[in-house]
């Protein structure tokens, strides 16, 4: 009876973002990583109007550079900086600078679950480093524990499973795709209790 009710008071716009880390250092090191893939053709093509001779091999270099920081750092990490989750009414909602919108109805949505980094029993605990898919179709087995390797693209999105996105989630999808998110809250809640019971438990031992 709760969650009905809360359903009935949801939000009808919600955006979720990534771990506050991503946000702030994570940004800042995505801009530092493209003012580095800029600045370094320009010296090149500074130092070749200047008449400089280069070495064989400079070139080589530049582009072992900019090849590694373009799939070693912008396409594990950009969308994960940028990237956020927009819950609306009735569809859910991806974005991120310089990359293809993906739109969710939930009408659509037919398979959700969360997928674990590391593989472990089916009842373990969740955590944001776990991530959460919306989808039109199963989620491919040969991706189960490695969720890095998949995309947001038409028909399937994926997301941390934080929290508060766990949380809304329970209220937000109809039955049954609520489920698996409502004992992933329950969880979160459940580890909090624990958490502060331990605080103060010790606070009263520290008391005596």
């Amino acid at each position: 009876m709760k969650r009905k009710a809360e359903k009935a008071d949801i939000v009808k716009r919600k955006v979720f973002h990534e771990h506050i880390i991503l946000l702030t250092e994570g940004r800042f090191l995505m801009l530092a990583v493209l003012a580095v893939m800029v600045w370094l053709p320009y010296l090149f093509v500074r130092d070749r109007m200047a008449g400089m001779t280069l070495a064989w091999w400079e070139i080589p270099f530049l582009l072992l550079v900019e090849v590694s920081l373009y799939y070693a750092l912008l396409c594990q990490f950009w969308y994960r900086c940028f990237g956020c989750l927009v819950v609306t009414e009735d569809e859910i909602i991806w974005k991120c600078p310089f990359m293809r919108t993906v739109r969710l109805r939930k009408t659509e949505i037919r398979y959700t679950g969360i997928d674990y980094r590391w593989p472990g029993s089916a009842r373990k605990a969740v955590t944001p480093v776990d991530m959460a898919y919306f989808s039109t179709k199963s989620y491919p087995q040969e991706c189960r524990n490695k969720s890095y390797l998949l995309r947001n693209k038409k028909g399937f999105i994926k997301f941390p499973a934080g929290e508060k996105l766990c949380r809304y989630m329970s209220e937000w999808l109809p039955e049954p795709y609520e489920r698996v998110f409502a004992a992933a809250s329950d969880g979160y809640e459940a580890r909090r209790r624990k958490k502060e019971r331990k605080r103060i438990e010790k606070k009263m031992k520290m008391m005596k």
